[in-house]
């Protein structure tokens, strides 16, 4: 059975999440979006848990600063799409350094994929998909009945396009992938606020197509 336990990121309120089952000691986080992340390292320490891979669902720095303490204290893998990988190697294009003024950047990704990708991790299966739109390196991953969305689809806000890299065309593309290929019962667990079924998603969704329409 998947166990997915979501955690806030800070100083920006994203989310993060660690994925583990009852068969491994082994975990995946995904975005882990807290500097040294003292947010998730006493759960993962209460529960024994070792981390094994991380998953980006894209390259803004509030899903990646904990990246690099993550790879000082494990013997991690990064996973991502090929934009992302290239993307965190830059303060600018992370836009970290718009943040505070320093930045920082995260050597390029150990698993790189460009359109689709499955993989077998902690004995469970991973499909990462890439669903531009909010932002160049943007992906969701399905595992289980669990799509992990990023900023791509959020409840009750519309996903941001103005960034460097978001562009309005690809995201409608990437929602209505989302909408025509999951069952509506899809757990969705996004970058941002509250996790919920897929059909709690709908009502947004429809009404970004029917303003987009008029």
């Amino acid at each position: 059975m998947i166990t997915v336990k979501r955690f806030e990121n800070k100083p920006v309120n994203s989310n993060c999440y660690i994925i583990f089952n009852d068969f491994s000691d082994r975990c995946v986080i995904i975005d882990p979006g807290t500097k040294d992340c003292t947010n998730i390292i006493p759960y993962i320490n209460d529960k024994n848990l070792t981390p094994e891979y991380v998953i980006l669902t894209h390259e803004h720095f509030d899903h990646i600063w904990g990246v690099n303490f993550l790879r000082k204290k494990y013997n991690i893998k990064l996973v991502s799409n090929k934009a992302t990988s290239r993307l965190i190697s830059n303060k600018k294009k992370n836009l970290s350094l718009f943040h505070n003024q320093i930045g920082f950047e995260c050597l390029n990704s150990d698993i790189i994929f460009e359109k689709l990708i499955e993989l077998k991790l902690i004995n469970e299966d991973f499909t990462l998909f890439c669903t531009p739109g909010h932002s160049e390196g943007s992906i969701s991953i399905n595992v289980g009945n669990f799509l992990f969305t990023g900023d791509t689809l959020i409840k009750e806000v519309k996903s941001i396009t103005k960034l460097p890299g978001g562009d309005k065309e690809k995201l409608t593309a990437s929602l209505n992938f989302i909408f025509n290929n999951f069952y509506l019962e899809t757990i969705v667990s996004p970058g941002h606020g509250e996790p919920g079924f897929l059909k709690e998603f709908s009502k947004e969704y429809h009404n970004k197509t029917s303003k987009k329409a008029n």
